[in-house]
């Protein structure tokens, strides 16, 4: 596996080398995964296969402490995480 980072240590992208299709002429685009970052560094998206037609992307929205709130899926389904107040930072 080949990563890709950027200077505050969010890993940009993501190379896998266990996949092989003979028609990927694309330079095998379906073995990348591209991950893009709020201002706060926390995860905003994440795209498997990013530029083919099984490019799938999911999203993710956080709390003002930080904490994940909503998560959309690459089917559009949005997820929603309830914390208990005992977890609160």
């Amino acid at each position: 596996m080949f990563s890709t980072g950027i200077a505050d240590g969010n890993v940009i992208e993501v190379r896998s080398p266990r996949y092989f299709d003979a028609s990927d002429t694309s330079g095998h685009q379906k073995s990348r995964t591209t991950m893009t970052y709020t201002g706060r560094n926390l995860l905003a998206s994440r795209t498997e296969a990013p530029g083919t037609t099984e490019a799938a992307t999911e999203s993710f929205v956080y709390t003002l402490d930080g904490r994940l709130d909503t998560r959309t899926d690459a089917r559009g389904n949005n997820w929603q995480t309830l914390w208990s107040a005992c977890c609160a930072n």
